[in-house]
């Protein structure tokens, strides 16, 4: 489940709630400014659990795209392939960029 494992030592479980916590408020957040025509990017590594939430579909629906990226292309010395979520108002020209 993106939402994280069952049976973790409560440590881990922790980690899973605060994380949930951040994306369900990345979300509202997300949800707010595509409703306001804001521009807004939710970023996280390419391979985040976070990309496979089903609430990501709904903002497919609404305009909103993905793009990968590889910091690479803006100065450092890591690759780090990383996907943005963006709302339709957002110039993919300007930030789709990887390495060859």
């Amino acid at each position: 489940s993106p939402w994280g494992l069952l049976g973790l030592p409560s440590k881990d479980q922790e980690k899973i709630r605060l994380g949930n916590a951040s994306a369900l408020a990345s979300l509202r957040i997300m949800r707010w400014c595509v409703s306001a025509g804001v521009p807004a990017i939710i970023e996280n590594p390419l391979s985040s659990k976070l990309w496979y939430l089903p609430e990501m579909s709904s903002f497919l629906q609404k305009g909103c795209f993905f793009t990968k990226v590889h910091y690479c292309q803006y100065g450092q010395r890591w690759k780090k392939p990383t996907r943005f979520l963006c709302t339709p108002t957002i110039d993919p020209s300007f930030i789709s960029r990887v390495c060859q």
